[in-house]
This record gives structure tokens, C-alpha cells and sequence, in this order.
């Protein structure tokens, strides 16, 4: 049976509705209803289908880059360490950053750094940081549970046993304890120093003020013994008697001095308080008649002096 025999059979059903219907006047209906642009119903598909195919192209790219990046579900990071034992090392971060690292020290940042937010990780040592500003883009610090928030300054992190010292040289930063939330700011000068056994912000600055004695070395009046390198700006010279009464309020839980030691209160002390503490307490065991052993809690240190 032929097309045309089939349909004038059914509209002469009486049993079946059929109405006449313009194709072309009801696709202007459902084209208005739906805002397509105008165009065939033919044309406007396949318009349809080359925007689906292009959408699917890019998420099919961004699928891939994702695939790179992530590696077993992490974003991957790259790692910049200084393994030299007595130099520091400069680096430049992607966006324009410079980190000088102390010796041994570690950072890391992940490998979308300069397309988000700007934010590094300490794993080791200290690192000063001379920040790029750049506007409503902070860059972050994250040591040891701690979140250093800044926009545009110089400041120090140093990560030690007992927790993370701030120092800021130009400008403003503010710190954040991720476990308890708490917050604190550091203005430039100013020097404070985490305890994370207690999870509280000391301020160091007056403390260091009182203890320092002269300035650090000049690199021109050492020029035939040491190099700009090798020159720390961060070395003072302290009393031993105030560094160790420093020292044990700031390490109380991982410092003991024992009663009976007697040394010389007013020996000299050159060191940098930025280190850490078994770093701090070798330049203090080789500059004066102290000694030192293990405590009896782990990484605990116990002074002592020879009996005479």
C-alpha cells in the first residue's frame, strides 16, 4: 500500500483525530519559546550540535590536563630544597617571589601555583620571603598547622622542634592556627614565636631587643674571611646567662638546665635565634664551658656544666 493510500485510510478513520499542522510555523513557536537564534530547524540543529561538540572538546582537554596534573588523586608538587650545609640559596617563584632558603631547609608548592592562589608550603628549615605584590592574590605560608597570610611585605618563617618562628621585616602579616583558629598579626620589626605544644603566639621582640648586645657582622669588614654569602644577617650576640633564661621560657617543655651548672653569666654568644633549637644550642655548647645530652623525653636537651 502506497504513502498516500495509508493516510487518506486514516483521515477518513473516524475513530482517529488528525488536524492539519504548519512544521515551519510551529518550530518558530518552540524556537521563540526556548530563545534559539532564528534559522531552520535544520540549520538551528546542527548550530546545537557543533556548540555541544566544541563544549565537549574543551571539557575532553580539561579532563587531560587534569589527568596530568593530579597524580593518585593529589595535585602534584614541586619540591625546592637547599642541601648545602652552610650557604643560603636563592630561588624565584613563578610569580616573581624570591625566597632565600637557609641551609637544609625545604619548601614546596603545587604545580597550579602561578594560576591560583599563591600559597607555599615549609617543610624544613626557614625561608625569608620577599613577596611580589599582586592585588587580591595573598600569598600563604603553611608550617606546621600554622597559615601565614600576606599581600605584599618581607618576613621570615623558620620551623623549629617546639613550633614556628615569624619575623617580619617590611610591612604586614598575619598568622593562623588551623587547629584552634586562632589568629594574631606581625607588623614589621616585630618577631613571634608559636609554641605548638601550648598552641599560643609569643611575642619575642622585646625579649631580643634586651638580649642583643652589637650588630651582626658587616660582610666589608669580613670581606677576607667570608664571603656576602656566607655572611648570617640574623646572628647576634647575647649574654648566656639571658640567652638561656630565653631559652628556657621559650622551650620549657624540651629544655632542662640543671641546677647545680655554673657557668660564666656574662660570656658572649654569637647565634642566630631564628634555628632551631639543637642548632641554637650547639653554638652555645662551643662558645662557652655548657654541655649538653638528651633529656629524658624524646628531642628533650639537658645543660650541664663539669663539676670543679
Amino acid at each position: 500500500m502506497k504513502l498516500k493510500e495509508i493516510l487518506k485510510e486514516a483521515q477518513s478513520d473516524p475513530k482517529r483525530e488528525f488536524h492539519d499542522m504548519d512544521v515551519n510555523e510551529e518550530w518558530k513557536k518552540f524556537r521563540k519559546a526556548v530563545n534559539l537564534k532564528t534559522g531552520s530547524p535544520v540549520s538551528t540543529v546542527r548550530s546545537l550540535g557543533l556548540k555541544i561538540a566544541i563544549a565537549a572538546s574543551i571539557l575532553l582537554l580539561a579532563g587531560i590536563a587534569v589527568y596530568f596534573i593530579r597524580s593518585n588523586g593529589q595535585i602534584k608538587t614541586i619540591e625546592i630544597a637547599n642541601q648545602q650545609n652552610n650557604l643560603e640559596e636563592r630561588r624565584d617563584l613563578p610569580d616573581g617571589t624570591s625566597v632565600i632558603l637557609s641551609p637544609n631547609s625545604i619548601l614546596s608548592h603545587n604545580i597550579t601555583f602561578n594560576n591560583r592562589a599563591r600559597h607555599i608550603d615549609l617543610v624544613k628549615g626557614a625561608i625569608d620571603i620577599n613577596v611580589a605584590h599582586m592585588d587580591h592574590r595573598p600569598f600563604t605560608v603553611q608550617a606546621d598547622g600554622l597559615e601565614i597570610t600576606d599581600i605584599g611585605t618581607k618576613f621570615k618563617v623558620t620551623l623549629s622542634d617546639s613550633g614556628v618562628i615569624i619575623h617580619t621585616s617590611e610591612g604586614l602579616v598575619s598568622a593562623k592556627d588551623l587547629q584552634t583558629g586562632i589568629t594574631t598579626t606581625i607588623t614589621q620589626s616585630e618577631t613571634k614565636f608559636f609554641n605548638k605544644s601550648i598552641r599560643k603566639f609569643i611575642d619575642q621582640t622585646k625579649m631580643l631587643n634586651t638580649l642583643h648586645l652589637i650588630s651582626p657582622p658587616s660582610p666589608k669588614k669580613n670581606r677576607d674571611s667570608l664571603s656576602k654569602e656566607q655572611v648570617d644577617p640574623n646572628i647576634r650576640v647575647y649574654y648566656a646567662g639571658y640567652l638561656i633564661k630565653f631559652l628556657q621560657k621559650q622551650y620549657s617543655r624540651k629544655l632542662k638546665v640543671i641546677r647545680r651548672a655554673k657557668y660564666d653569666k656574662q660570656a658572649k654568644v654569637s647565634v642566630n635565634l631564628t634555628s632551631d633549637l639543637p642548632t641554637i644550642i650547639s653554638a652555645i655548647t662551643s662558645q662557652t664551658n655548657i654541655k649538653s645530652r638528651p633529656g629524658k623525653c624524646p628531642e628533650c636537651i639537658e645543660l650541664y656544666t663539669d663539676k670543679k
